[in-house]
């Protein structure tokens, strides 16, 4: 089956159509229950509150591939750049093909469109993330020419296999220690006095492990705090900090 009748079109994360919305929506589960068999799909409405209300700070183009009925999205690519003065040369991707559709040479004219609008945008290292579970994935990175930066693995716990008196363990330790600490709640947005504090904390994620990658270090201003909270708020997000 070739792919060269098949259309690929920019696709507008706020303000497409409902019918296009929920194709991709229907996409977007299809390729998480090859990745993540034992998570729940994504409701329809949860994936158009996360597309419509996207941070001013973060720049995100998208691109989909429609069968010959235009019935169903096959191929979903996406590009997404920071406006951060931090990592001005990277931009993050995704290029998403359905299984029947792999090998055809879609997933090639997909990642064209995103290197030239990156490559407009002064962006010169693409960052794109696989999972063990789907091989395909890493084999069209290698066959691409990508260069594998970083490794990590997944933990998951089952619930039922909570180890109670570890955690029973942990509070005593914690209960020992409690004189040097203060245990603060917040329901909603960080309160103003405390938004340099927390972009200051939000630095240390600036230590964890980033192999050969070739990221900056980022700093999380007050005001992109904000961005994100509004964020969250239009998302129907109810956030609780400890």
């Amino acid at each position: 089956m070739s792919t060269e009748p098949i259309e690929i079109q920019s696709f507008s994360p706020q303000g497409a159509a409902q019918a296009d919305y929920e194709a991709l929506n229907q996409h977007i589960n299809a390729m998480r229950r090859e990745r993540l068999p034992d998570d729940p799909p994504i409701p329809l409405a949860e994936t158009i509150q996360s597309l419509q209300n996207i941070p001013p700070y973060v720049d995100a183009r998208a691109w989909v591939a429609w069968d010959a009925d235009r019935k169903e999205i096959i191929a979903e690519s996406e590009l997404v750049m920071l406006r951060t003065e931090e990592n001005k040369h990277l931009a993050q991707i995704e290029i998403n093909v359905l299984p029947a559709y792999r090998r055809q040479g879609l997933g090639r004219r997909m990642l064209a469109l995103v290197a030239e609008t990156a490559r407009a945008e002064n962006r010169t290292i693409l960052l794109v993330g696989t999972i063990a579970r789907v091989p395909a994935g890493e084999a069209f990175l290698l066959r691409i020419g990508a260069r594998k930066g970083l490794e990590s693995h997944v933990n998951q716990l089952r619930i039922e296999e909570l180890d109670r008196g570890l955690l029973e363990r942990w509070l005593e330790c914690g209960n020992e220690n409690a004189a040097a600490y203060e245990l603060g709640f917040w329901d909603g947005p960080y309160p103003e006095a405390q938004l340099s504090a927390i972009a200051l904390l939000n630095d240390l994620g600036n230590q964890q492990p980033r192999g050969d990658l070739a990221i900056e270090d980022m700093h999380m201003t007050p005001e992109q705090l904000r961005q994100n909270e509004r964020s969250f708020m239009e998302k129907g997000v109810q956030r609780w900090t400890f």
